[in-house]
């Protein structure tokens, strides 16, 4: 806020809360016009024949969840709520890596060439962005072989299922370890969740289930998803799906498979 020459200062001008709001304010501006722009599409979609509205409508969610992460967006402004009220001295520093990385995803999206490797740099950067949310780092291992750059799965996909993962578990006190496997020599992606060792099975096997599942439902047509069910958690795996295969969810002990 601007004070005019002369004018007495309030008492807490300085707060967090009052250095922050403009930063603060452009996040909601961009979700609003996003919002915006997708209302208007559905609007104009309801003068099209039924099928062709649905197919758009599926299309148009595919494309928001994938170039723009709208659930990362709206999580990270609720983290930011909270942090300014309780006059956190990381909220500048959590509203610039948020704008940050909504930019990074939003120009990623846009290059016609989109390398895995800068993927994975996305992925680093929301998982430093989730700390500064939940003052401790989440335990994240990469392991990648080959050349990143064989890796042809969809855009995003690897960002969208751990962006998931950190908002499944955002009000536990604990999230689950994540190692990450990319593989340029076989052109897929292995992420194991492992839990610790108080939580039941079937509770982990469900919601590794249901991440995959929420996976699917952006992803499905065009990716193999098998979900392995371990003692210590699971294992997902992403592969690029066969030309003749169905879109199907299969289950077998200790694996699920959604092709």
């Amino acid at each position: 806020k601007w004070y005019p020459t002369d004018t007495e200062l309030l008492e807490n001008y300085l707060s967090p809360g009052s250095v922050v709001i403009s930063g603060l304010g452009n996040l909601y501006i961009v979700l609003v016009f996003l919002a915006s722009r997708m209302v208007q599409k559905w609007y104009h979609a309801n003068n099209r024949q039924k099928e062709l509205q649905q197919t758009e409508l599926q299309q148009q969610m595919e494309d928001a969840v994938i170039k723009v992460q709208p659930p990362m967006l709206l999580y990270a402004i609720d983290q930011i709520d909270n942090m300014v009220e309780q006059s956190s001295s990381e909220v500048t520093r959590a509203i610039a890596l948020t704008s940050e990385l909504l930019s990074d995803v939003m120009i990623y999206n846009e290059k016609k060439q989109q390398l895995f490797s800068k993927e994975i740099e996305l992925v680093k950067k929301l998982v430093t962005l989730v700390s500064l949310f939940r003052k401790s780092k989440p335990d994240v291992e990469f392991f990648i072989s080959g050349d990143p750059g064989q890796i042809h799965l969809p855009p995003m996909i690897l960002f969208t299922l751990i962006d998931l993962i950190f908002r499944k578990f955002e009000s536990t006190q604990q999230i689950p370890e994540l190692n990450i496997e990319a593989s340029g020599y076989s052109d897929m992606i292995t992420v194991q969740v492992l839990y610790s060792g108080d939580r039941k099975q079937d509770e982990t096997s469900d919601e590794c289930l249901q991440t995959i599942q929420q996976l699917g439902a952006f992803y499905g047509n065009s990716v193999s998803l098998t979900l392995e069910s371990h003692s210590y958690g699971c294992s997902v795996i992403i592969m690029n799906k066969e030309p003749e295969s169905a879109n199907t969810l299969h289950t077998t002990p200790g694996a699920f498979n959604m092709v």
